[in-house]
């Protein structure tokens, strides 16, 4: 029997301004701040932080998308975190 990822989570943060995340699932499901809670999954947001959270994600190639929601005047460094918890260990 295959194992699967219990959760996916991406965290990112950054030293100000406004930052959209949009995480794409193997299958071609888009999943925003406003559609992580859907299935389960959660986010999270603060001023220099987000975190998005799918529960029970599908297996395969994922895509982070990163944009400004509100550009920084000066160019920022963006910190992006994945962790994932699944009953598989090594």
């Amino acid at each position: 029997m295959a194992e699967h990822a219990k959760t996916f989570n991406v965290y990112t943060s950054w030293q100000g301004s406004k930052l959209s995340t949009r995480l794409i699932g193997p299958n071609g499901n888009v999943i925003t701040d406003s559609q992580a809670g859907n299935n389960g999954g959660r986010y999270e947001a603060g001023k220099t932080f987000q975190m998005l959270e799918v529960k029970d994600p599908a297996s395969g190639a994922w895509n982070i998308e990163v944009s400004w929601a509100d550009a920084p005047p000066v160019p920022e460094q963006v910190n992006i975190s994945i962790a994932e918890k699944s009953d598989v260990f090594a």
